[in-house]
């Protein structure tokens, strides 16, 4: 695949992910949707492995490796599924593309990487659209504050899981990576389910709760049934896939374009698809979050190049009072002549 066809892979991906979760779990129960999901990407994913002759490697460090991806792949995605059903699908977006900056956040305290003053500056900026977009317009209801955290969690999930794997020493194949971290969130998930279903039982019979699991599943759309299999094909293992393949082709600054494409496109998909309501305060919010993200990733080039004006602009203006004295001079002395 082409880097141009894999980035707009990306993008496309990226876009219509948090509306492909709403859709998986707006009939299907959330960790039952991401469960089925990450089963599906993980089967396809060990197919094609084996097509290509390749295998999973098993030693400590992969497995710890795998374990580190599954902070962002299973538990992030956890709570994100959670969080679908109680806010618009495009601030899904919008606040993970507050990713960078908790990486940053986290970077710094794991990795000592440390952080320019106009990314702290950059930092502030996107809290500021934050509330702006939780501000007035909004009802705190008990199901809106409990999205709004959830998804803050998640975001923070997922950025800490970048920052370990980025921390591990150990090497594998991006595909074989992201294999071996769908393998092993699928026993994850499982075990999320059955403590549910335990919490279930405690309060329900035993055959109450199948009864409704068999009565739920009849009720299924095949919306979310679509929905499902599209994350499990694209969201999970094509997007992966397209995404390490344009890291580890272009630029950091480059691939960071998508974190500022994609949570307006994805806010306008939810308006369309999903009859969302997007207030003006919702979009003033999301562009200021886009400004400071702007900052954080090219703060160094804009200050630079401000500096760079204002330095070439002191250089004319103390350039002028010296032409006009050359000038004046020269005028006397062809009038003393």
């Amino acid at each position: 695949m082409s880097i141009a066809m894999a980035y707009i892979t990306v993008i496309l991906v990226w876009t219509t992910t948090p509306l492909g979760v709403t859709w998986s779990s707006e009939s299907i129960h959330p960790t039952v949707s991401a469960l089925v999901r990450m089963t599906i990407a993980a089967m396809l994913g060990w197919c094609l492995l084996r097509a290509m002759g390749k295998s999973l490697e098993w030693s400590k460090p992969a497995i710890k490796k795998y374990l580190y991806a599954d902070i962002g792949i299973a538990l992030s995605m956890y709570t994100t599924y959670h969080a679908a059903g109680l806010i618009p699908s495009g601030l899904i977006s919008v606040l993970y593309g507050l990713s960078p900056i908790f990486s940053a956040m986290f970077a710094l305290w794991i990795l000592k990487d440390p952080m320019p003053v106009y990314r702290w500056i950059a930092s502030v900026i996107s809290l500021v659209g934050l509330v702006v977009i939780f501000g007035t317009d909004i009802t705190w209801g008990e199901d809106t504050v409990k999205g709004i955290g959830l998804l803050l969690l998640s975001v923070t999930l997922f950025s800490l899981s970048g920052v370990l794997i980025k921390q591990s020493e150990h090497r594998n194949g991006h595909l074989e990576q992201t294999v071996g971290a769908l393998v092993c969130s699928v026993p994850i998930y499982l075990v999320i389910l059955l403590i549910e279903l335990a919490g279930m039982s405690y309060e329900t019979s035993v055959r109450e709760v199948i009864n409704q699991a068999v009565a739920g599943a009849s009720l299924v759309s095949d919306r979310s049934i679509g929905a499902v299999i599209y994350l499990a094909i694209m969201g999970s293992l094509v997007g992966f896939m397209c995404y390490f393949h344009i890291l580890s082709v272009l630029k950091p600054s480059t691939v960071a374009l998508v974190t500022l494409v994609t949570p307006v496109l994805a806010l306008m998909l939810g308006v369309v698809f999903n009859g969302e309501v997007v207030t003006q305060q919702v979009w003033i919010g999301t562009f200021v979050i886009l400004s400071g993200l702007i900052l954080f990733n090219w703060g160094e080039r804009l200050f630079n190049g401000l500096a760079l004006i204002i330095e070439l602009f002191c250089r004319s203006r103390a350039a002028i009072p010296s032409e006009d004295i050359a000038s004046e001079m020269t005028s006397v002395s062809v009038s003393e002549r």
